[in-house]
């Protein structure tokens, strides 16, 4: 029997009166490429021990059952019992729990079932129980690592990088627990039914430490559950949510901790890399020589402006810059040369967009190519400001 063969498969079901329950987010896979696929992924080997998440009729677990030492699956669905005592009659090493995973003491279930053999979670989870299911998992520290298909939003979620719109809290727990890769992409027209969404398989190997060293775990997750609580909101008045202190307290412990208290991006249209190099290069036709010229206009700004120019340093400041940054910049700037854009860009990829207008002068960009820069901008913002969840309306 093809357990992925559509007239196969309504065969099985038909035998066994079964019918689907959209209240389980059942959704069998009926593309053998699949399961193949998501169980060689895992890294499942003769000493390894499986446990499977909702397997339906067992296309999964076949597969796991191929290569692993044992597998046990946990199935919900009553109705599903005998169809799976069919589908795996045969298979050794295979184990199926009845019950609801979320009952389950995931670490009992490891010690009964794997004892000798590397625990790893594999799984088609059904999408109601995703987000709760995973918590679970990873905060049990149970499993070498945890590969599972999942809704892609959901999965493109856990794996964003921090500054993006897809990052979250969500995001952050699966990432201090593990190192989340998305490896690819389901069609919808590989399940019956066919779910509205799009599905991922990702593979989260088990960290041997955390990323980072924290005094309490209650006290971090509390903390990022209230940072972003509030996503429209600064940190500050996220942090009010979980924590019940005056604002210019919590203020201080956001500023103390290096993060800016309301920043949430820059946008810099023709930045210079620092006040010496954009005077030096302001006053390169100067009649005054140019070892003499910054010095002069330096102890100037301080002498009438009480402005410190060497804190002007752009090139060092976002080196260290914790919020996404814009650099917008014409080729053509004749006044602070595009240059000083790319070196500030290259200081720090990670958390800077850079684009230039080609015919632009200083501060020029916008109307050579209004409809592009107006673009950029908003969605820039939107990235930084807004959630997909939370779309401001454009004036």
């Amino acid at each position: 029997m093809d357990l992925c063969n559509r007239n196969d498969i309504q065969a099985l079901l038909q035998r066994h009166g079964f019918h689907f329950s959209k209240a389980m987010g059942q959704n069998f896979l009926i593309e053998g490429w699949v399961p193949r696929d998501i169980a060689a992924a895992s890294g499942a080997d003769e000493h390894t021990g499986v446990l499977e998440i909702g397997p339906g009729i067992g296309p999964l677990t076949r597969e796991l059952a191929r290569r692993a030492g044992k597998v046990v699956s946990v199935e919900l669905d009553r109705r599903l019992w005998p169809v799976l005592e069919e589908t795996m009659a045969g298979c050794e090493n295979f184990t199926l729990v009845q019950g609801d995973v979320m009952q389950q003491d995931l670490a009992a279930l490891v010690r009964e079932h794997f004892g000798g053999l590397r625990p790893i979670l594999c799984a088609n989870l059904p999408y109601n129980i995703t987000t709760p299911l995973l918590t679970r998992v990873v905060e049990s520290r149970c499993f070498d690592s945890v590969t599972v298909l999942i809704q892609k939003e959901v999965a493109q979620r856990i794996c964003a990088a921090p500054g993006t719109a897809d990052y979250g809290a969500f995001s952050l727990l699966m990432q201090y627990y593990t190192r989340p890769e998305l490896l690819f992409e389901v069609p919808n027209t590989c399940f019956l039914p066919a779910p509205k969404v799009t599905s991922a398989v990702i593979h989260c190997p088990a960290r041997r430490e955390p990323p980072v060293q924290v005094c309490s775990e209650a006290m971090l997750w509390r903390t990022v559950r209230a940072g972003f609580a509030l996503r429209r909101k600064t940190l500050v008045n996220s942090l009010q949510t979980g924590f019940p202190l005056p604002k210019d307290q919590l203020a201080a412990i956001v500023t103390g901790c290096g993060l800016p208290e309301n920043v949430r991006g820059v946008i810099a249209d023709c930045p210079y890399t620092s006040a010496k190099d954009i005077i030096c290069s302001v006053g390169r036709d100067s009649v005054v020589p140019m070892e003499l010229l910054y010095p002069f206009v330096r102890l100037s700004a301080k002498l009438f402006g009480h402005a410190d120019l060497t804190q002007a340093d752009a090139l060092s400041a976002v080196k260290s810059a914790r919020v996404p940054i814009l650099l917008i910049h014409g080729e053509d700037d004749r006044f602070v040369p595009c240059d000083m854009s790319r070196a500030i860009a290259a200081a720090n990829p990670e958390k800077i967009e850079f684009h230039t207008f080609p015919g632009a002068g200083h501060g020029l960009s916008c109307l050579v190519d209004m409809p592009r820069y107006e673009a950029l901008v908003k969605a820039f913002a939107a990235r930084t400001i807004f959630t997909k969840e939370e779309k401001r309306e454009e004036p």
